[in-house]
């Protein structure tokens, strides 16, 4: 019982700061005008709406992290053993986020500045992938240094970059990461870890509250500054998750709870190679774009979609932790050819060639572009 107090009270702390914050910065956006027009293509909500919603996030995470260092001893020892930095690149991540929200940022500039928050973890706080294991076998790579710094920085900031291209419906992104964050401080607390379960709590606090007023039709819009930051602390925490103290399911885990976002990136600069365009340029052919048009849904009906694909992703993430060892090459396989099906579905490869054959062209050309 003592436990579940010392989990749900930054929680609670972190939803409620979400809660009361939001309204304000809503009304803050609105008086500096700042938020996003509806294109009527792309971005697919009405009118104008305020986008710094990011801002409550932060600050709700914040605040409830520090209180629960000063209230809990276990926690306050984690973050000066390294999780500062986290802090710290958190910090400039929202910078950057904001920077962007506010005056606007070219890629290269807020690449770099990504690239600058995660080499503080990195380097500053020690945090680094350092082994591999291939889930069909049994054999464990020991990564060199350098070898796992650089995929911790091309974690990072592929998992902010994420969560980042698919904020692009009412509720999707902030419920997806509440979803993933319920999952995994679900999973830390089976595995009997208080720590990393009260950072996922706070986490998934932070989200939840600011969803109350995100979800569709959506008053306020989480923005680059929320969306880099969920992206930032989720990515840095998956790494420091452990399990029975072995490899076999440290990345495994995260990237099946996230493993809507992290497919959806990982299909944008394909497809539009497929059609013989910039692997960058701005389409209307992300994973919830051709949900809604397959099945002819509304915006709430898709992201009601997604969230259920999500639920089941985090459901098969919680049993990988609980199953033997042996059985998680027969689980990931399932899942993998789950997911060429729905690919296959949704019509991908033919709208590749139909579009390359057509010669049609998208947006302006820009590096991760929703």
């Amino acid at each position: 019982m003592n436990t579940i107090l010392i989990i749900s009270t930054p929680f609670a702390f972190a939803t409620l700061l979400s809660l009361l914050l939001t309204p304000f910065v809503r009304r803050l956006s609105i008086v500096l005008r700042l938020g996003d027009l509806a294109d009527g293509e792309r971005k697919l909500h009405r009118g104008f709406i305020p986008n710094l919603g990011g801002v409550a996030i932060f600050i709700a995470f914040m605040f409830a992290a520090f209180a629960a260092a000063v209230v809990e001893p276990e926690f306050y020892q984690f973050i000066r053993n390294g999780f500062w930095s986290v802090l710290l690149g958190g910090t400039l991540i929202f910078a950057t986020g904001l920077s962007d929200d506010v005056a606007g940022l070219d890629f290269k500039q807020k690449f770099s500045l990504q690239l600058f928050a995660a080499l503080v973890v990195v380097f500053l706080g020690g945090y680094h992938i350092e082994t591999l294991r291939n889930p069909f076998t049994d054999n464990v790579i020991v990564l060199p240094y350098w070898a796992g710094a650089v995929l911790t920085l091309f974690w990072i900031t592929g998992v902010c970059n994420a969560i980042n291209l698919i904020d692009g419906m009412d509720g999707l992104a902030g419920g997806v990461t509440a979803i993933a964050s319920a999952a995994m401080m679900a999973i830390s607390f089976l595995c009997g870890d208080t720590v990393m379960t009260m950072n996922y709590a706070i986490l998934f606090g932070a989200t939840i509250g600011f969803l109350r007023y995100n979800f569709s039709p959506a008053s306020i819009f989480m923005g680059d500054t929320g969306a880099l930051f969920i992206g930032f602390v989720f990515a840095c925490l998956a790494i420091h998750y452990k399990h029975k103290a072995t490899t076999a399911v440290m990345l495994v885990v995260p990237m099946l709870v996230l493993g809507f976002p992290i497919l959806d990136t990982l299909l944008a600069p394909i497809r539009r190679l497929l059609q013989g365009q910039h692997p960058f340029k701005a389409d209307r052919l992300h994973l919830h774009h051709r949900l809604m048009d397959t099945f002819s849904l509304s915006q709430k009906n898709t992201v009601l979609l997604i969230y259920a694909i999500c639920f089941l992703l985090c459901s098969t993430a919680i049993a990988v932790t609980a199953v033997r060892d042996e059985f998680i090459p027969l689980i990931i396989s399932a899942v993998a050819a789950i997911t060429v099906i729905g690919i296959l579905g949704l019509g991908y490869v033919s709208q590749s060639r139909l579009n390359s054959s057509s010669g049609e062209s998208g947006s302006s050309i820009h590096p991760f572009s929703k």
